[in-house]
């Protein structure tokens, strides 16, 4: 009993401060290394890696990738006269990934290529990008060992400085956004044509028509009925059917009398009534 009142005396005078918890934010700095490196820096310890190690290992190299350009239609036409309109075509990259490992492409925008078109002097003729605005978000694109990755945008002809003609050499360079190293540059020279791809027409077969059972092809006028010939009769050349050879006994056919039984005599027109 005397412990515990001494103790509640103690409590009673000591200076708390109006404080009864410390908050303290664990880290590096105040939690004890055993806790976040139980190996010593030895071993797979995934609280333990070198940010600068991990970077490296997640950096994409221009070795890694295999780079093209890519247009539709091909081969690029345009017409020759001055005042027909100029089609529009697409170009971009084709980005494919000759290592062992996948890769992970970054942007840091909805951009992911450029498209630029100089002429044989080095000037600028056109570039994509230069009248765009761009959605500010990251995005990412994963391109496993062996396989690619295209990206394709729309080049309108017509708002080129100055209007391509035919026979003229351009050179196309396609731009990985946030990876200015991933480039490739192809010369093009323009045909003469429309520029579309002309529609390619499938010829189908004409149906054939199964015959009817029973039918034949006659006149013009359409098919004319198989008749399944009937013993002892035959067609004639009269109004109907003539027996012929084994006649059904008392039948005929095309007469115009009705048959009669056998037998029975045929019956005459009865005699007229005295005094009519």
């Amino acid at each position: 009993m005397r412990r515990t009142l001494a103790f509640l005396a103690v409590c009673a005078l000591w200076p708390w401060q109006g404080a009864l918890a410390i908050d303290v934010a664990p880290s590096k700095d105040t939690v004890p290394r055993k806790f976040f490196d139980p190996g010593g820096g030895k071993g797979l310890n995934l609280f333990s890696g070198d940010p600068k190690r991990v970077d490296r290992a997640n950096a994409v190299a221009r070795a890694d990738f295999e780079l093209a350009m890519m247009f539709e239609p091909e081969p690029l036409a345009i017409p020759a006269g001055g005042n027909e309109s100029l089609p529009q075509i697409r170009a971009g990259l084709v980005a494919k990934n000759i290592s062992k490992r996948p890769k992970t492409l970054t942007f840091t925008n909805s951009q992911r290529v450029d498209v630029i078109a100089r002429s044989s002097d080095g000037r600028d003729l056109y570039r994509w990008s230069a009248d765009k605005r761009f959605v500010e978000s990251l995005g990412t694109s994963i391109v496993m060992p062996g396989e690619k990755v295209t990206f394709m945008v729309d080049v309108p002809l017509s708002a080129w400085e100055g209007r391509p003609s035919p026979g003229q050499s351009v050179a196309f360079s396609a731009v990985l956004a946030n990876y200015p190293e991933f480039t490739a540059t192809t010369n093009v020279v323009f045909v003469e044509g429309s520029g579309v791809p002309p529609p390619s027409v499938v010829s189908a077969p004409a149906p054939s028509a199964a015959p009817m059972p029973g039918f034949q092809a006659g006149s013009p006028g359409g098919p004319s009925p198989l008749i399944p010939e009937m013993g002892g009769l035959g067609l004639s050349s009269g109004a109907g059917l003539a027996p012929t050879g084994d006649a059904m006994p008392g039948f005929s056919l095309g007469s115009g009398e009705a048959p009669a039984a056998p037998g029975v005599a045929p019956v005459q027109d009865p005699l007229p009534l005295p005094g009519r």
